[in-house]
């Protein structure tokens, strides 16, 4: 935990919080903090500041919000992931927020199994609490934008083009020949906002592959190995970011 996550809500006007439950178990035990201590804490989905300890209780302890802290810039690489297998996609959700995503489409396709829409891990109340744990290994505060597409196609031919304007547009792909190749001098632009598609540990088919192609995706390859997708995830967004 490189930062500690509270709530608007948990603060008095004096910008005062009691902190129990594991953020109180991480200053004690693991920090080893001490009364006049100071904390870095963050406000979720608003800024970054240093925080004095007041008091260390037996179960709780009090914080006091002094100065504000540097922010993170704001991220600009946004995905497009197929839904993968439930025990993947929990796996995945502290590391996308961790990584650095500005916004996360989990959208359909041909090789993404019915039922995987039907796991517990795409409640809010489940999700949640992970990107936040990624939060807290980062060091951030704001949370991904998450949305959940189950037709790819009219979200391609009808919404790609706003949501993704001036952005630079990569689908993950590793067969070469069937969608138009990014190059290297495009992807030594580091400064540009981009969108990276990656698809169902089967592959993209064909008829997807044209719509990502119409819609003004290029295709990247990290080699001829098949990845699974928490793997190519972090592959790819370091190559990118």
């Amino acid at each position: 935990m490189n930062i500690i996550l509270l709530e608007k809500s948990e603060l008095s006007s004096e910008n005062i919080a009691v902190l129990d439950g594991r953020r109180f178990e991480h200053i004690k035990n693991v920090l080893r903090a001490v009364p006049d201590d100071l904390l870095r804490v963050g406000i979720v989905g608003e800024k970054r500041y240093q925080a004095r300890l007041l008091d260390m209780g037996e179960s709780s302890c009090t914080i006091k919000i002094e100065d504000e802290l540097p922010s993170f810039s704001e991220p600009r690489l946004d995905l497009i992931l197929a839904l993968p297998r439930p025990k993947c996609m929990k796996r995945l959700w502290a590391q996308l927020s961790a990584i650095g995503f500005k916004r996360i489409f989990i959208v359909n396709a041909e090789k993404v199994e019915k039922v995987y829409w039907g796991s517990t891990t795409l409640a809010e109340d489940v999700y949640k609490p992970l990107l936040l744990e990624g939060l807290e290994q980062c060091g951030d505060t704001v949370l991904p934008e998450v949305c959940f597409v189950k037709r790819l196609r009219p979200f391609l031919e009808d919404e790609a083009l706003k949501l993704f304007d001036n952005q630079q547009k990569i689908i993950a792909h590793p067969y070469d020949g069937k969608i138009e190749s990014v190059s290297q001098e495009e992807l030594a632009g580091k400064n540009e906002r981009r969108v990276v598609a990656i698809g169902p540990e089967g592959g993209w088919n064909d008829f997807e592959l044209g719509l990502f192609a119409q819609s003004g995706f290029k295709s990247l390859s990290l080699g001829e190995r098949i990845l699974r997708t928490d793997t190519a995830v972090i592959s790819i967004a370091a190559l990118l970011k």
